[in-house]
């Protein structure tokens, strides 16, 4: 969240994801459930300029599981020493 000097009162304002039909992205918004959008310019406004990403933030592609999994076949039998030796 961000209080700017607004009149002489403190605006806060939110960043946070937001839904649509074509993905998922960041906004600006001035409740703290990520409802009401604040202004267009907002961010940049109070963020020298830089803007939030235009594209979605999340992937709508889809990525085979073995691919992800794969890890060279060195997954050490499933055992990847996770316990960190610890034998407590």
């Amino acid at each position: 969240n961000n209080y700017n000097y607004n009149n002489g009162n403190y605006q806060m304002y939110y960043l946070g994801a937001y839904c649509t039909s074509s993905g998922v992205y960041a906004g600006v918004f001035t409740d703290s459930t990520c409802t009401k959008h604040a202004p267009s310019g907002t961010y940049e406004k109070y963020n020298y300029g830089y803007s939030l990403p235009t594209r979605p933030l999340v992937s709508s592609s889809c990525m085979s599981c073995s691919a992800y999994n794969n890890n060279n076949g060195n997954n050490n039998g499933g055992n990847n020493n996770n316990n960190n030796n610890n034998n407590n």
